[in-house]
């Protein structure tokens, strides 16, 4: 009889390990997936200032003469310079 209580208590103590190792993989994947949100909302307000910015100077360079734009031209060729420089 006590080696039926036995084995049921093993049977018991395997399967609330089992839970208990559920439980913590489930609450992992809960804390990855609020990081990736997090991670996410971060970059979309990133996306969204790097959208007004470009919006703004598309609306700056309408107002530009062409004196103003030559002067923008050494940036234009300095930007992959300083691209390949600093990745």
């Amino acid at each position: 009889m006590t080696s039926k209580s036995n084995k049921v208590k093993k049977i018991i103590e395997e399967f609330t390990a089992s839970i208990e190792e559920r439980d913590m993989a489930i609450e992992e994947k809960e804390k990855i997936i609020g990081e990736q949100t997090q991670k996410k909302l971060h970059d979309e307000a990133i996306i969204q200032s790097l959208q007004n910015q470009i919006k703004s100077l598309k609306s700056n360079s309408s107002n530009m003469d062409d004196g103003n734009i030559w002067q923008l031209a050494p940036l234009l060729f300095e930007l992959p310079i300083l691209i390949l420089m600093f990745p």
